[in-house]
């Protein structure tokens, strides 16, 4: 073995492996956004069953949700007995995206987040406030103890609905349309928010796109110091739900840091690239 297979090789264990996969994972899936409703989901898995397509998975992009609200199930256009039915007739596993952002309105499992007191804060200590498909929203603070517990019962109140085989992670680098938080700008001499070197493209900042690099975690540590953690810390949480369905997990996360391929698969998102 080269020096270089020796160094990927250590680098690999001191990482921690990689989840293995459950059979069903491996095979063919079905994705896209823009579904109406079930009918259009059956109507399709249909053809593929007509046509002899092999097929053992359907995806569910944020169409499926109650105003786009995380742990919801849209009850008139992706009725959860017309979901189980069509599921069952075509015999194929279902995976549904989760969006990092909690909405605050319109959210039955919101009271229980604030009594929890999960979420990440401004430095003045409220809550911070950002905007994603839902509207107004606050963000999960993994690091805080009850959060992984409140993140699973709301995986809980989804399954107990339509139950799904694995978990999509979306939008958790994390992404929010507002720069930093609502209603705020940052001072020039906001050395989180513009430090020396600015990794953003030309005309963006650090926070584009994003939370505010000085939001603050349980333990007073910094969206600065933290950023690239939280879908990490994310998987981690929602792979602890899914061990007590099944011994192997399936999770596909948009984002990853160092260490995790132990519980999540990566994707590339919405890749542009040329």
């Amino acid at each position: 073995e080269s020096p270089a297979e020796t160094v990927v090789r250590q680098y690999h264990k001191y990482l921690g492996g990689w989840a293995l996969h459950p059979f069903w994972a491996m095979g063919h899936h079905q994705s896209r956004w823009g579904f109406k409703n079930v009918d259009q989901m059956s109507w399709v898995l249909g053809n593929y069953s007509s046509h002899n397509i092999p097929l053992d998975v359907i995806w569910s992009d944020i169409d499926y949700m109650e105003k786009y609200v995380d742990f919801t199930i849209d009850q008139k256009n992706f009725n959860p007995t017309k979901m189980n039915e069509m599921l069952q007739k075509y015999k194929k596993r279902w995976v549904p995206i989760i969006d990092a952002g909690i909405a605050i309105h319109n959210n039955p499992l919101y009271d229980l987040a604030v009594e929890k007191q999960i979420f990440v804060r401004d430095p003045n200590g409220t809550y911070l406030l950002g905007e994603v498909w839902p509207g107004d929203v606050h963000f999960p603070d993994f690091f805080h103890p009850n959060t992984s517990e409140y993140w699973q019962y709301g995986l809980s109140q989804l399954y107990k609905q339509v139950p799904f085989s694995g978990i999509w992670l979306d939008m958790n680098e994390v992404s929010n349309f507002v720069a930093g938080e609502k209603h705020w700008t940052p001072s020039k001499d906001d050395i989180l928010n513009n430090p020396p070197y600015n990794p953003a493209l030309p005309g963006q900042h650090i926070y584009t796109r994003t939370m505010r690099m000085d939001a603050l975690h349980y333990g007073n540590i910094t969206e600065y110091n933290a950023h690239s953690t939280f879908g990490f810390l994310e998987s981690l949480a929602t792979y602890e739900y899914l061990k007590t369905l099944s011994p192997l997990t399936f999770i596909l996360s948009r984002s990853t840091f160092y260490g995790s391929g132990q519980v999540a698969s990566h994707w590339t998102g919405d890749n542009f690239a040329s």
